[in-house]
């Protein structure tokens, strides 16, 4: 905001005269009292020049669970599936996916026009119908064949481990989402938290992306894991 620069504006003096009776610690004391200043009269407010905007904020995120004992979590993700094969559901997949700027990286007007204009218009209903060729009676098959690999692993690493170990699915893009996921993970006393992306390469357009959403669900958490 323009009261931080202003707030700024003795050290700033200071620094470009120079006079022969300012010390570096004078120097410093202007500029320390102009940013406590600042702090003080900005306080509650919003922008993205607002270097309080986060720090200032009241705090309501998750605490952490110490009701039960401490054990080690591992956040098994995939990409993530429509929550049916109708095409509300694919529609509602759909756009949380292509809406990703890590997935499609033209400039976000343009994109937006043609996302909404035409492409939720019309695909929708074709990927539906193709969706609806290898659904079954359990759902999609990516969920619940990434639910019984979960199962599997923590089986596997509960036998090997001298602590608890908690394996939870998590999908980047539908349910059950990240959020969720790392709920279940504070939930259960997760002190420790191995993320374990399900692709077979690095991409962009699937680890980062997947690493950006954990690390926006993670900015609200006072305690990281």
């Amino acid at each position: 905001s323009g009261f931080r620069y202003l707030a700024e504006l003795p050290a700033i003096a200071c620094l470009l005269t120079k006079p022969p009776h300012t010390t570096y610690r004078e120097t410093i004391f202007f500029h320390t009292w102009g940013r406590i200043v600042w702090r003080l009269f900005s306080k509650g407010r919003s922008g993205p020049n607002n270097a309080c905007q986060i720090t200032d904020m009241p705090y309501t995120g998750p605490k952490p669970c110490t009701d039960k004992p401490e054990c080690i979590g591992v956040l098994l993700t995939n990409l993530g599936t429509p929550d049916a094969c109708t095409t509300p559901a694919v529609r509602r997949y759909l756009k949380e996916f292509l809406s990703d700027p890590r997935v499609v990286e033209l400039p976000r007007l343009l994109w937006w026009l043609i996302l909404n204009g035409v492409i939720l218009r019309t695909r929708p209903k074709r990927s539906a119908e193709a969706y609806r060729k290898v659904w079954t009676e359990r759902g999609s098959p990516l969920l619940y064949h990434s639910e019984e690999m979960a199962q599997q692993l923590e089986s596997s690493l509960g036998e090997q481990s001298t602590m608890p170990v908690k394996v939870v699915l998590a999908m980047r893009y539908g349910n059950p989402s990240l959020a969720h996921g790392l709920e279940q993970l504070r939930q259960a006393n997760a002190k420790r938290i191995l993320v374990l992306p399900l692709y077979p390469q690095y991409s962009a357009t699937t680890t980062a992306s997947t690493f950006d959403q954990l690390s926006k669900i993670l900015r609200g958490w006072r305690w990281l894991p």
